[in-house]
């Protein structure tokens, strides 16, 4: 997908993850829920005020494809 990670940095429930691609910002939220569980969240913008669904859902999926 060639995202480049750009910053790292901890939330009061977990982490936050800030990274881009050529022509989108990327955030990811990682959340402990339980001790066996995580919480995911990630949001990909597409323009200033729009959201691309696909490819939050797309690191979403290659994600739990890995774990």
């Amino acid at each position: 997908m060639g995202i480049k990670v750009d910053s790292t940095e901890k939330t009061e429930s977990g982490e936050l993850i800030k990274a881009s691609t050529a022509s989108r910002p990327i955030e990811i939220e990682l959340e402990s829920t339980t001790a066996g569980a995580t919480r995911m969240r990630a949001t990909a913008k597409n323009g200033a005020p729009l959201y691309d669904s696909p490819t939050a859902t797309e690191i979403i999926l290659r994600t739990e494809k890995l774990i």
